[in-house]
């Protein structure tokens, strides 16, 4: 049973759907590079979301609605920096004595 969007024609209109915003900053930086990947999986997932709404997949909707929610949301990582620090699991093992 199909259930909230019937509007098979207009998806791609929407400020989610097919724009090109993933090529739209080309060339300025690293930093458009990463908002310019974050834009092109902002357009994937918004597609996707689409896609699990028609095929009534309210799981599959949700997750990608609260994917989509977290890049929209979540700051940038300053240019040049890593997002995220990455653990040496075997130096901390080391370190620990473990």
């Amino acid at each position: 049973m199909e259930r909230g969007c019937d509007d098979s024609e207009g998806a791609r209109g929407d400020s989610i759907g097919g724009s090109g915003a993933g090529g739209e900053r080309g060339g300025e930086g690293e930093g458009a590079t990463a908002a310019s990947v974050r834009a092109t999986l902002l357009v994937q997932l918004g597609e996707g979301l689409r896609a699990a709404i028609v095929a009534g997949d309210v799981e599959t909707a949700r997750v990608a609605h609260e994917a989509i929610g977290r890049l929209l949301g979540g700051p940038m990582p300053p240019q040049g920096e890593v997002a995220a620090e990455v653990l040496d699991l075997a130096s901390e093992r080391e370190r620990r004595g473990r």
